[in-house]
């Protein structure tokens, strides 16, 4: 009789979604790592929230950026996208990064927050 728990039937790899939050950070205005894709999984970014909370309009940027580059318009998803006090914008689809890429922001002025939600693919 053949063994039917599925425990232990072997899976190909990435076929399980992990959903987490990838990161959340205030943008300043130099380019900063928001989230570093881990080695191990491909990373799943499916939602990006940025919200204006400063008292004036300000712009920012946001980059997919591949291992050992940086951050530029070459690899960028928005450049210099423009928020009016109290704007939110949400994205949603998918991006899918391989290990060591990473998702970077910087804006004009302070005030801008970035959150990025997902999940890995393990």
């Amino acid at each position: 009789m053949p063994y039917t728990n599925n425990l232990f039937v072997p899976r190909a790899k990435y076929q399980t979604f992990a959903p987490m939050l990838l990161g959340q950070a205030p943008l300043t205005t130099s380019a900063a790592v928001i989230y570093l894709a881990p080695t191990q999984a491909l990373t799943a970014i499916r939602s990006i929230t940025v919200v204006n909370t400063s008292g004036s309009t300000a712009t920012f940027n946001l980059y997919l950026v591949p291992p050992n580059t940086t951050a530029g318009a070459s690899n960028a998803i928005y450049y210099t996208y423009s928020l009016t006090s109290g704007q939110t914008l949400q994205w949603l689809g998918e991006q899918v990064l391989g290990g060591l890429w990473t998702l970077q922001g910087l804006a004009s002025a302070t005030g801008i927050t970035v959150t990025a939600s997902g999940g890995m693919y393990i």
